[in-house]
């Protein structure tokens, strides 16, 4: 699966990083979902995110991986 790496920046500066795969076809009834993780977790890696991500971009919906702003606090 090819992605793009994406990042936003919160009102208070902080950063969050993600992942963002686009579909090859569309969907006629959803646009994207995003899948965020639980504590502990991380938006690259995972047992469920990826065959969930594959299924999800076969049905032509786009998927949006993102990392949760506490798993960034951890981080600091």
């Amino acid at each position: 699966m090819l992605v793009e790496l994406v990042r936003a920046k919160t009102s208070d500066g902080l950063r969050l990083d993600g992942s963002l795969a686009l579909p090859v076809g569309d969907s006629e009834w959803i646009d994207a979902v995003i899948l965020l993780h639980g504590v502990g977790g991380s938006f690259f890696g995972g047992a469920m995110f990826e065959p969930l991500s594959n299924r999800l971009l076969e049905l032509g919906i786009a998927v949006l991986r993102v990392r949760s702003r506490e798993r960034t606090i951890d981080r600091l």
